[in-house]
């Protein structure tokens, strides 16, 4: 539909008709009332007329100035050809209002006063036009500069043409007559102007309303031709003050106000507006959109934040001035500047999606970042950040659903490999990638124990407290987040945990932990793992059920015992392959037959009636069927038959169990041998023994028994020396004298290691004395072992039954301990127990606990007994005691504890002290400058068998820088012949090095003189118990002293009597050529210092005794 006017327009008509109807109205009246003669010249017209000039000139520069300081905003050139056009006009109304008050002073014409005039009305008609032509014409871009100075040339050349070349002006007003043709014309030409661009504003009022005023333009080319037509009716100069004139100027001055409007409107205060209810629209929007738009200097800092929409309310007023490296962790500021410099690049950058942690938690934002130029700041970034969390964690969830789906699909697979271990740990590797995790543990709940675990940041078992702990043995879901954390006993800053049990049978029997940093469990979370485990669990019990079944299988498959299935009614469906190797049938020869066909037809009836008879009770039989294999071999099996129930309680099958008892039976007498004799000896073990004592003499009435416990004497030396081998045929050949001694019908035991029992009756203790005794002299006789002869002695301990304990364990502990004091007082010897021995034992503890400490507390100390030259009366040697002072036990006699310190395994380091404060004590004695003498220090038989005796003894000299020489070494003769060979090995390297060798106690041990010979020794002691004789008038005990002194001469030894306590024995052994002799008739053992003292003031006594 075609519109006169568009009613878009209507709005701006109404405000502009009333001004051209009241302009219309009254130029109509003045006319009239000028016709009319109403109307007198109008006083006071050249002030107003310049007052007039003076506004249109100023709204004309007005206009230029808002024209050329707007047009580039927009780059309308249509506006800057105008404002540079209205410019013109504003120069040449100048000049018109200026040569018009010129001209009444005489300075100037009418002439140029209405050229100027004239120039003006077409630049201002131009300058219409101009505005009317933009509406159809777009104006090709133009220079604004280059356009306004080639206007002020113009402008220029024309004000210049007409002050100084009036000449050249054409005649424009005629003196009398008034405004020329041409005048006439020109005006007629501005109207034409006006009316042109009043055609284009009217065509354009029939279209929609655009960004344009047209109605006002129309109104202003109306009103400026009501103007223009006030000149062209006012055409007489002498009428200077005529009203037309005047009103024209109002109308001029009208118009120019009303452009001026118009293009302030359009230039500034509709900009304004359009500013004011775009920032307002701005604001609205900004307030609609669930966004947050900030300003960032070039360096991150926060500038402006102009909303805040978001549920993070991270970027609120209150950053303004904050960086983004304060603000975010540095990872997280780096991303975010990344960002800014990629805007910087290419003027804007998108980002996706970017985490950024605020207070420990992540927050997904989407930026949108722009480049903004400043005028004078330099470039700032617009920022629009929308948080995508929710958006993010829905995304998540589907993705986390898709890995859910795709983890229970590969779990199926998984589980046809029948490997828990592989599911399991499938499982929980699955659970740490479904859930984007830290850590994640699964545990299969039978006292919590772990199964496997994946994690990041540390195993989270190891986190759980006792509380977290007995929630999941209870089988309870527990999604612990920080701020629950106290509540479980955990630190507020500790991991998130999420415990999902499996619950069965309201027991947990598995359950999966997940652990991670900063992520809030939600309950949906708790239910995915929920599925998840229960899907675990059920593959695990799955592949847990197939494995047992298989291990059923393969168990009874496998299985060494014979196993046989049968139905109810007795027909085999299933042997396993140890039965058929026991019957020695196919499977397809026995399956569905009977069991009776392997029967050999040798068991009772009165079996099989009982057998039935439990089996139809649905108990299980145990017992014995003989059978026969297909070759014809009869076996004994011993068969276990149970009945299967299934689940409604009847039998459905039966199972049995066979083992081939044939050989068992065969291999009771072995079992017996093994489980009651000794396997080296072949004699009876003490359980052998006890059951003998049970069996034979407690079941007597009045019989007296005698327990005799031997124990061989110094046998550990022995095995040390000789080696395990030698020493059990050292065993095996003294088991068999004992047996031999004792005859068949006693039963001789070999208890432990080197002890043997037995047990006998007895009419008398003298009888079993002597018994003892005489078993004594044939243990000790010489022993051929690997071509050497050996010398064992026994010590025996005797208890009697019933007196002494009427049970067998009291007896051996009684007979233990008379055996043991055999050995406390020399070894070689049989005692019968008294309630003595008991406190002897005490005493011997006592001893044993003290011994540990003597060392350490210093309690050890040395005494030295002089040895004198007969022949000479002097001192030639002393001998090194040892002596000992208890803190507890007070003076403990070396007779008492050295053989403790020997059985108890301290004799060792006891030696190792004597030997080296001797060396101290010689090493002094030496540097005193006393009398050069032999020190004797006594060897115990566990330092005489080590083999590094001689390094030791060597080094511990080199130290203190004394001589072998110096030192005589004693060995007991017990030592010497107990092991020959390897004696005369020692004795020989340790002459060799210097030392000099004495044998002491020479004459109690047996057979001594067989081997003294072979031994390359320098003394010779005669023991004390010989010497102690000598007083008795028996000729005999002198002559046994004799033939010992007479062997040490004939093998060039020296021989030294202990133990000398008389005169009368000092003189016999003078008599008898001993070489020397110690004792108290001389000296008790001396402490050093008196030693010292002894040498110095004793000497010469010495002498005078020994001659005497």
């Amino acid at each position: 539909m075609k519109y006169v006017i568009h009613p878009s327009h209507q709005k701006e008509l109404l405000h502009t008709v009333p001004y051209i109807a009241v302009g219309v109205l009254l130029l109509a009246v003045v006319l009239l009332l000028e016709r009319l003669g109403l109307i007198a010249a109008i006083p006071f017209y050249v002030a107003m007329h310049t007052s007039v000039e003076l506004f249109s000139v100023v709204i004309s520069f007005l206009i230029f100035a808002i024209g050329w300081n707007t047009w580039h905003f927009t780059n309308n050139y249509k506006l800057l050809l105008l404002s540079c056009t209205m410019l013109c006009v504003a120069i040449f109304d100048s000049l018109h209002f200026l040569a018009f008050g010129s001209m009444h002073d005489g300075h100037a014409d009418m002439n140029l006063v209405l050229s100027f005039w004239l120039i003006a009305r077409l630049f201002n008609g131009a300058a219409f036009l101009i505005i009317a032509a933009g509406i159809w014409v777009n104006y090709k871009p133009l220079n604004a500069r280059a356009l306004l100075t080639s206007l002020l040339l113009c402008c220029l050349t024309i004000a210049s043409t007409f002050f100084y070349f009036p000449d050249l002006l054409p005649e424009i007003y005629i003196e009398g007559v008034g405004g020329s043709h041409i005048k006439f014309l020109i005006e007629l030409l501005v109207l034409a102007l006006y009316g042109a661009a009043v055609v284009m504003f009217a065509t354009q009022l029939r279209k929609p309303r655009a960004n344009l005023n047209i109605a006002g333009k129309t109104l202003v080319c109306l009103l400026a031709i009501l103007s223009e037509a006030c000149f062209v009716v006012f055409n007489d100069a002498s009428h200077t003050t005529n009203t037309f004139n005047f009103f024209g100027h109002v109308y001029k001055g009208l118009t120019y106000f009303l452009l001026y409007k118009i293009l302030f409107v359009e230039t500034v205060t509709k900009p304004y507006a359009a500013l004011d209810n775009s920032s307002k629209q701005l604001k609205a929007t900004l307030t609609a959109l669930p966004d947050s738009v900030f300003e960032l200097e070039k360096d991150g800092t926060f500038r402006e934040v102009f909303s805040d929409n978001s549920d993070s309310h991270v970027f609120t007023k209150a950053i303004v001035g904050q960086n983004i490296s304060s603000m975010f962790e540095k990872s997280d500021a780096q991303d975010f500047m990344r960002t800014l410099m990629e805007a910087k690049k290419s003027g804007v950058c998108l980002v996706n999606t970017l985490p950024i942690s605020v207070n420990g938690w992540v927050i997904h934002f989407e930026f949108s970042v722009t480049l903004f130029e400043h005028d004078n700041d330099g470039p700032t970034y617009l920022v629009n950040a929308r948080d995508v969390s929710e958006k993010v964690g829905r995304m998540a969830a589907l993705a986390q659903q898709s890995k859910f789906n795709r983890g229970l699909l590969h779990l199926t697979e998984i589980s046809f490999q029948d490997d828990q271990d592989v599911l399991l740990n499938y499982a929980v590797n699955q659970a740490l990638e479904i859930t984007n995790c830290d850590g994640a543990a699964l545990f299969i709940c039978n006292e919590l124990k772990q199964y496997a675990y994946s994690a990041e940041q540390g195993n989270p078992f190891e986190v759980c407290t006792e509380k977290l702990q007995a929630k999941i043995a209870a089988g309870e879901a527990v999604i612990v987040n920080r701020k629950h954390a106290k509540e479980y006993g955990l630190p507020s800053d500790s991991n998130s945990l999420l415990v999902v049990p499996v619950i069965r049978h309201s027991q947990c029997h598995m359950a999966i932990i997940l652990q991670h940093q900063t992520k809030v469990f939600s309950v949906q979370d708790k239910n995915m793992l929920t599925v998840w485990a229960e899907s675990v669990w059920q593959w695990f019990h799955k592949i847990n059920l197939n494995k047992r079944m298989h291990i059923l299988s393969q168990a009874v498959e496998q299985n060494p015992h014979p196993i046989m299935f049968t139905n109810t009614d007795a027909k085999i469906e299933y042997m396993n392959r140890a039965y058929l190797e026991m019957c020695q049938y196919e499977y397809d020869e026995l399956i569905g037959q009977s069991p009776h066909k392997i029967s050999a037809g040798q068991t009772e009836p009165d079996v099989y009636q009982v057998m039935w008879e439990h089996l139809n009770n649905h108990k299980a039989w145990v017992g014995a069927l003989v059978n026969m294999t297909k070759h014809g071999k009869v076996i004994v099996e011993q068969t276990t038959i149970y009945p299967i129930m299934d689940k409604q309680g009847k039998v459905s099958n039966y199972i049995s169990f066979q083992h081939d008892v044939t050989k068992e039976v065969e291999s009771e007498t072995l079992i017996h041998q093994l489980s009651y004799f000794d396997q080296l000896t072949g004699l009876a073990n003490q359980d052998k023994l006890q059951m003998e004592f049970e069996q034979t003499i407690k079941l007597q009435a009045d019989t007296k028994a005698a327990f005799i416990l031997i124990g061989l004497d110094n046998f550990k030396i022995l095995n040390k020396a000789l080696g395990m081998a030698s020493c059990n045929l050292v065993l095996q050949t003294l088991s068999a004298r004992i047996c031999n001694f004792m005859g068949e019908h006693i039963m001789v035991a070999r208890l432990q290691g080197d002890r043997f029992a037995f047990i006998t009756p007895y009419t008398s203790t003298g009888a079993i004395n002597k018994s003892s005794h005489d078993l004594l002299r044939v243990i000790s006789e010489p022993l051929t072992i690997n071509d050497e002869l050996i010398v064992v002695t026994a010590s025996v301990g005797v208890a009697l039954y019933p007196m002494d304990g009427k049970e067998f364990e009291p007896l051996l502990q009684k007979a233990e301990s008379a055996m043991f004091e055999v050995k406390r007082q020399g070894r070689n010897n049989a005692l019968f127990y008294a309630e003595e021995m008991n406190k002897s034992g005490l005493r011997q503890l006592q001893i044993i606990n003290a011994l540990n400490f003597a060392l350490e507390n210093n309690e050890l100390y040395l005494v030295f007994q002089p040895q004198i030259d007969i022949a000479t009366g002097t001192m030639v040697a002393v001998e090194v005691l040892l002596r000992w002072h208890s803190e507890t036990l007070g003076n403990v006699s070396p007779a008492e504890f050295i053989p403790i310190a020997e059985s108890s395994g301290r004799i060792s380091e006891i030696d190792d002290w004597v030997f080296e404060n001797t060396v101290k004590t010689i090493r002094q004695w030496q540097d005193d400058n006393m009398p050069a003498i032999t020190f004797a220090i006594n060897l115990s038989a566990t330092k005489f068998v080590k083999k590094q005796l001689l390094g030791d003894l060597i080094s511990v000299l080199q130290t203190y820088s004394i001589e072998p020489e110096c030192i005589e070494l004693e060995l007991t003769e017990t030592i010497a012949i107990g092991n020959p060979k390897f004696a005369l090995n020692t004795i020989t390297k340790l002459r060799e090095a210097g030392f000099k060798m004495s044998i002491d106690d020479f004459g109690t041990g047996y057979s001594s003189m067989n081997y003294l010979k072979d031994f390359a020794l320098d003394k010779l002691k005669i023991d004390k118990s010989f010497i102690d004789d000598l007083e008795n008038p028996s000729d005999a005990d002198k002559a046994i002293v004799k033939a010992m002194i007479d062997l040490a001469s004939a093998l060039n030894m020296e021989s030294i009597a202990e133990g000398v306590e008389s005169e009368q024995q000092l003189n016999i052994l003078k008599e008898l050529e001993c070489s020397q002799v110690q004792g108290y008739y001389f000296s008790k053992p001396l402490p050093i210092k008196v030693l010292y003292e002894f040498v110095t003031d004793k000497q010469s006594g010495l002498a005078s005794i020994c001659k005497s």
